[in-house]
Protein backbone atom coordinates (compact mmCIF):
# COMPACT_ATOMS: atom_id res chain seq x y z
CA UNK A 1 0.00 0.00 0.00
CA UNK A 2 1.39 3.34 -1.25
CA UNK A 3 0.49 6.72 -1.55
CA UNK A 4 1.73 7.40 -4.80
CA UNK A 5 2.52 5.05 -8.14
CA UNK A 6 2.96 4.41 -11.19
CA UNK A 7 0.62 7.06 -13.60
CA UNK A 8 -2.50 5.70 -14.16
CA UNK A 9 -3.72 4.27 -17.72
CA UNK A 10 -6.22 7.47 -17.82
CA UNK A 11 -4.98 10.19 -15.58
CA UNK A 12 -7.02 11.68 -12.76
CA UNK A 13 -9.26 15.02 -13.19
CA UNK A 14 -8.28 18.02 -12.23
CA UNK A 15 -9.06 18.95 -8.69
CA UNK A 16 -11.29 18.89 -6.83
CA UNK A 17 -12.10 15.50 -7.40
CA UNK A 18 -8.67 13.87 -6.82
CA UNK A 19 -6.92 9.90 -6.79
CA UNK A 20 -4.94 8.49 -4.57
CA UNK A 21 -3.65 4.54 -4.74
CA UNK A 22 -4.73 2.42 -2.26
CA UNK A 23 -3.70 -1.18 -3.62
CA UNK A 24 -5.35 0.53 -6.51
CA UNK A 25 -6.47 3.92 -7.68
CA UNK A 26 -9.29 5.52 -5.16
CA UNK A 27 -11.06 8.64 -6.63
CA UNK A 28 -12.08 10.63 -3.96
CA UNK A 29 -14.37 14.11 -3.33
CA UNK A 30 -15.11 16.73 -0.75
CA UNK A 31 -17.65 19.40 -0.55
CA UNK A 32 -19.49 21.71 1.42
CA UNK A 33 -22.89 22.50 1.19
CA UNK A 34 -22.19 25.96 1.86
CA UNK A 35 -20.60 26.43 -1.20
CA UNK A 36 -24.41 25.75 -2.89
CA UNK A 37 -27.34 27.69 -1.45
CA UNK A 38 -29.91 25.09 -2.50
CA UNK A 39 -27.81 22.42 -0.68
CA UNK A 40 -27.29 24.39 2.23
CA UNK A 41 -31.21 24.80 2.38
CA UNK A 42 -31.97 20.92 2.02
CA UNK A 43 -33.03 21.40 -1.21
CA UNK A 44 -32.27 19.58 -4.26
CA UNK A 45 -31.00 21.58 -7.52
CA UNK A 46 -32.59 20.64 -10.53
CA UNK A 47 -31.64 17.50 -12.09
CA UNK A 48 -29.59 16.07 -9.55
CA UNK A 49 -32.15 13.52 -7.91
CA UNK A 50 -34.08 10.62 -10.33
CA UNK A 51 -37.89 10.38 -9.05
CA UNK A 52 -37.48 7.63 -6.27
CA UNK A 53 -33.96 9.57 -4.97
CA UNK A 54 -36.75 12.46 -4.81
CA UNK A 55 -39.24 10.76 -3.28
CA UNK A 56 -36.62 9.68 -0.55
CA UNK A 57 -35.58 13.50 0.18
CA UNK A 58 -39.10 14.39 0.70
CA UNK A 59 -39.40 11.92 3.65
CA UNK A 60 -36.78 13.15 5.12
CA UNK A 61 -38.31 15.89 7.79
CA UNK A 62 -35.31 16.60 10.17
CA UNK A 63 -33.51 19.47 8.29
CA UNK A 64 -30.02 18.41 9.31
CA UNK A 65 -30.77 14.69 7.80
CA UNK A 66 -32.35 16.38 4.69
CA UNK A 67 -29.40 18.52 4.04
CA UNK A 68 -26.32 15.68 4.85
CA UNK A 69 -28.23 13.54 2.93
CA UNK A 70 -28.53 15.95 -0.31
CA UNK A 71 -25.09 16.67 -0.02
CA UNK A 72 -23.84 13.15 -0.31
CA UNK A 73 -25.98 12.49 -3.07
CA UNK A 74 -24.95 15.20 -4.79
CA UNK A 75 -21.19 14.99 -3.93
CA UNK A 76 -21.00 11.24 -4.87
CA UNK A 77 -22.88 11.76 -8.14
CA UNK A 78 -19.86 14.85 -9.17
CA UNK A 79 -17.66 12.00 -8.31
CA UNK A 80 -19.16 9.12 -10.54
CA UNK A 81 -19.60 11.68 -13.25
CA UNK A 82 -16.02 12.16 -13.22
CA UNK A 83 -14.81 8.45 -13.04
CA UNK A 84 -16.87 7.40 -15.66
CA UNK A 85 -15.92 10.53 -17.92
CA UNK A 86 -12.79 8.14 -18.40
CA UNK A 87 -14.88 5.73 -20.57
CA UNK A 88 -18.18 7.19 -21.70
CA UNK A 89 -19.85 10.80 -22.40
CA UNK A 90 -20.67 11.52 -18.40
CA UNK A 91 -24.20 10.74 -17.64
CA UNK A 92 -26.88 13.84 -15.72
CA UNK A 93 -27.04 13.27 -12.56
CA UNK A 94 -30.51 12.36 -12.65
CA UNK A 95 -29.55 9.20 -14.34
CA UNK A 96 -27.03 7.92 -11.59
CA UNK A 97 -29.01 6.15 -8.74
CA UNK A 98 -27.60 5.95 -5.49
CA UNK A 99 -29.72 3.34 -3.39
CA UNK A 100 -28.88 2.57 0.08
CA UNK A 101 -29.23 -0.93 1.09
CA UNK A 102 -30.35 -2.46 4.32
CA UNK A 103 -26.60 -2.46 5.98
CA UNK A 104 -26.32 1.03 4.62
CA UNK A 105 -23.72 0.51 2.07
CA UNK A 106 -24.59 2.85 -0.89
CA UNK A 107 -25.17 1.15 -4.26
CA UNK A 108 -24.93 3.12 -6.99
CA UNK A 109 -26.57 2.46 -10.84
CA UNK A 110 -26.79 3.88 -14.05
CA UNK A 111 -29.90 4.34 -15.88
CA UNK A 112 -28.78 4.67 -19.84
CA UNK A 113 -32.44 4.89 -21.11
CA UNK A 114 -33.03 0.94 -21.24
CA UNK A 115 -32.55 0.51 -17.86
CA UNK A 116 -30.97 0.20 -14.44
CA UNK A 117 -27.45 -1.47 -14.27
CA UNK A 118 -25.35 -1.14 -11.42
CA UNK A 119 -21.89 0.02 -11.91
CA UNK A 120 -18.91 -1.71 -10.90
CA UNK A 121 -17.63 0.47 -7.82
CA UNK A 122 -17.19 0.31 -4.31
CA UNK A 123 -18.87 4.00 -3.23
CA UNK A 124 -18.71 5.52 0.24
CA UNK A 125 -20.11 8.52 1.38
CA UNK A 126 -19.59 10.12 4.80
CA UNK A 127 -21.47 13.43 6.19
CA UNK A 128 -19.10 16.02 8.83
CA UNK A 129 -20.24 19.56 10.14
CA UNK A 130 -21.60 20.51 6.42
CA UNK A 131 -19.15 18.25 4.41
CA UNK A 132 -19.31 15.08 2.43
CA UNK A 133 -16.33 12.98 2.00
CA UNK A 134 -17.39 10.55 -1.30
CA UNK A 135 -14.78 8.04 -2.47
CA UNK A 136 -14.92 4.70 -4.79
CA UNK A 137 -12.85 1.84 -5.84
CA UNK A 138 -13.13 0.24 -9.45
CA UNK A 139 -13.76 -3.08 -8.35
CA UNK A 140 -13.12 -4.59 -11.98
CA UNK A 141 -10.09 -7.10 -12.19
CA UNK A 142 -8.95 -7.10 -8.59
CA UNK A 143 -8.91 -11.08 -8.17
CA UNK A 144 -10.71 -10.40 -4.59
CA UNK A 145 -14.15 -8.97 -3.45
CA UNK A 146 -13.35 -4.97 -2.82
CA UNK A 147 -15.35 -3.05 -0.48
CA UNK A 148 -14.16 0.52 0.83
CA UNK A 149 -15.13 2.54 3.37
CA UNK A 150 -14.73 6.24 4.18
CA UNK A 151 -14.89 8.70 7.15
CA UNK A 152 -14.22 12.47 7.71
CA UNK A 153 -14.39 13.43 11.34
CA UNK A 154 -13.47 17.03 12.93
CA UNK A 155 -10.48 17.49 14.63
CA UNK A 156 -11.87 18.44 18.28
CA UNK A 157 -11.24 17.67 21.80
CA UNK A 158 -12.62 14.85 23.46
CA UNK A 159 -13.04 13.13 26.85
CA UNK A 160 -10.48 10.90 28.05
CA UNK A 161 -13.25 8.72 28.93
CA UNK A 162 -14.42 8.50 25.14
CA UNK A 163 -10.95 6.70 24.63
CA UNK A 164 -10.93 4.79 27.78
CA UNK A 165 -14.36 2.81 26.24
CA UNK A 166 -14.00 2.78 22.92
CA UNK A 167 -10.31 2.43 22.41
CA UNK A 168 -7.60 -0.96 22.42
CA UNK A 169 -5.08 -0.74 24.88
CA UNK A 170 -2.73 -0.33 21.67
CA UNK A 171 -4.55 3.11 20.87
CA UNK A 172 -4.65 4.13 24.40
CA UNK A 173 -0.97 4.06 23.88
CA UNK A 174 -0.49 6.05 20.54
CA UNK A 175 -2.79 9.03 22.13
CA UNK A 176 -0.69 8.45 25.10
CA UNK A 177 2.25 8.90 23.41
CA UNK A 178 1.34 11.80 21.37
CA UNK A 179 2.41 15.27 21.69
CA UNK A 180 -0.18 18.12 23.35
CA UNK A 181 -0.29 19.47 19.75
CA UNK A 182 -1.30 16.73 18.08
CA UNK A 183 -3.33 14.54 20.29
CA UNK A 184 -6.81 15.59 19.52
CA UNK A 185 -5.66 14.86 15.88
CA UNK A 186 -4.79 11.44 16.78
CA UNK A 187 -7.83 10.51 18.65
CA UNK A 188 -9.89 11.98 16.06
CA UNK A 189 -8.14 10.13 13.07
CA UNK A 190 -8.04 6.68 15.18
CA UNK A 191 -11.37 6.94 15.64
CA UNK A 192 -12.18 7.95 11.93
CA UNK A 193 -10.19 4.97 10.88
CA UNK A 194 -12.34 2.77 12.47
CA UNK A 195 -15.13 4.13 11.26
CA UNK A 196 -13.85 3.63 8.12
CA UNK A 197 -13.28 -0.27 8.74
CA UNK A 198 -16.63 -0.96 9.81
CA UNK A 199 -17.94 0.60 6.33
CA UNK A 200 -15.88 -1.50 4.51
CA UNK A 201 -16.65 -4.26 6.37
CA UNK A 202 -19.99 -3.54 5.98
CA UNK A 203 -21.23 -3.43 9.45
CA UNK A 204 -20.96 0.15 10.54
CA UNK A 205 -21.19 0.77 14.60
CA UNK A 206 -23.28 -2.30 15.19
CA UNK A 207 -19.94 -4.14 16.58
CA UNK A 208 -17.79 -3.41 19.54
CA UNK A 209 -15.56 -0.36 18.29
CA UNK A 210 -12.64 -2.50 20.40
CA UNK A 211 -12.98 -5.26 17.52
CA UNK A 212 -10.65 -3.04 15.37
CA UNK A 213 -7.44 -2.05 16.38
CA UNK A 214 -5.53 1.16 14.27
CA UNK A 215 -1.88 1.63 14.28
CA UNK A 216 -1.60 4.60 12.60
CA UNK A 217 2.51 4.10 12.79
CA UNK A 218 3.68 6.89 15.22
CA UNK A 219 3.26 9.23 12.48
CA UNK A 220 2.22 13.25 13.18
CA UNK A 221 -0.76 14.62 11.44
CA UNK A 222 -0.01 15.37 7.60
CA UNK A 223 -1.47 17.11 4.64
CA UNK A 224 -0.86 14.30 2.68
CA UNK A 225 -2.14 10.72 2.81
CA UNK A 226 0.05 8.35 4.87
CA UNK A 227 -0.56 4.53 5.77
CA UNK A 228 -2.14 3.19 8.83
CA UNK A 229 -2.10 -0.67 9.46
CA UNK A 230 -5.26 -2.50 10.73
CA UNK A 231 -5.81 -5.43 13.14
CA UNK A 232 -8.83 -7.03 14.20
CA UNK A 233 -10.57 -9.96 15.75
CA UNK A 234 -13.05 -12.52 15.91
CA UNK A 235 -16.02 -9.94 16.04
CA UNK A 236 -15.87 -8.19 12.59
CA UNK A 237 -16.57 -11.79 11.24
CA UNK A 238 -13.82 -12.04 8.34
CA UNK A 239 -11.99 -14.89 6.78
CA UNK A 240 -8.48 -15.18 7.85
CA UNK A 241 -7.12 -14.56 4.65
CA UNK A 242 -8.70 -11.07 4.12
CA UNK A 243 -7.00 -7.85 3.99
CA UNK A 244 -7.37 -4.60 5.34
CA UNK A 245 -5.30 -1.71 4.34
CA UNK A 246 -6.33 2.40 4.73
CA UNK A 247 -4.85 5.71 4.66
CA UNK A 248 -5.21 8.85 6.22
CA UNK A 249 -4.71 12.75 6.17
CA UNK A 250 -5.35 15.64 7.36
CA UNK A 251 -7.27 18.36 5.38
CA UNK A 252 -7.82 21.58 7.50
CA UNK A 253 -9.62 21.00 10.50
CA UNK A 254 -10.74 17.53 9.68
CA UNK A 255 -9.55 14.47 9.37
CA UNK A 256 -10.25 11.97 6.36
CA UNK A 257 -9.41 8.27 6.02
CA UNK A 258 -9.97 5.56 3.56
CA UNK A 259 -9.94 1.65 4.56
CA UNK A 260 -9.93 -1.19 1.93
CA UNK A 261 -11.19 -4.62 2.57
CA UNK A 262 -10.55 -7.88 0.11
CA UNK A 263 -11.83 -10.59 0.80
CA UNK A 264 -10.92 -13.97 -1.46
Amino acid sequence: MTTQGAPPASPCPPQPVACVTLGRQVWWLVSAAADDPDLAAGVAPDGLLAADEAARLAALKIAKRRRDWLLGRATAKALLQAWLAQEIVAPSAANLIIQSETTGVPTPWLDDGRGRAPLPVSLSISHCDGHALCALIDRRGAGTTVTLGADMEKVEPRAWSFVADYFTPGEVAQVQQATDADRDAVVTAVWSAKEAVLKAVQLGLSVDTRAVDINLGGRPPSHDWQPLSVGWDARLAQPPDAALTGLWRQRGPYILTLARLDRP
